[in-house]
């Protein structure tokens, strides 16, 4: 039986601009599924670094996903009304 992870945290840790990335798919290179106006779930890359490398994601969804990957999460899911977590920058939008 295979069981993923999730970490819930608030869309205010991304920029508008990210958000509108995400809406529109244009970060081909992460799997994204939009929950309509209250977020997104973002599939956490197994080729994090060489994406990275790349410059293809945000450097705010970056620090989500550093973090995703930090305590061996599969899956973020960025709800407007999930928890703001400290060691990430907040944005107001």
């Amino acid at each position: 039986m295979e069981i993923s992870k999730m970490l819930t945290i608030s869309t205010g840790h991304i920029t508008k601009e990210t958000a509108n990335l995400l809406e529109n798919d244009s970060i081909r290179e992460i799997v994204v599924y939009s929950k309509g106006d209250y977020g997104y779930f973002v599939h956490v890359p197994d080729e994090f670094d060489y994406l990275v490398s790349k410059n293809e994601i945000p450097e705010d969804l970056c620090k989500c996903i550093e973090l995703a990957l930090k305590n061996k999460i599969d899956w973020i899911c960025l709800d407007r009304d999930g928890e703001i977590i400290p060691e990430l920058e907040e944005y107001e939008w």
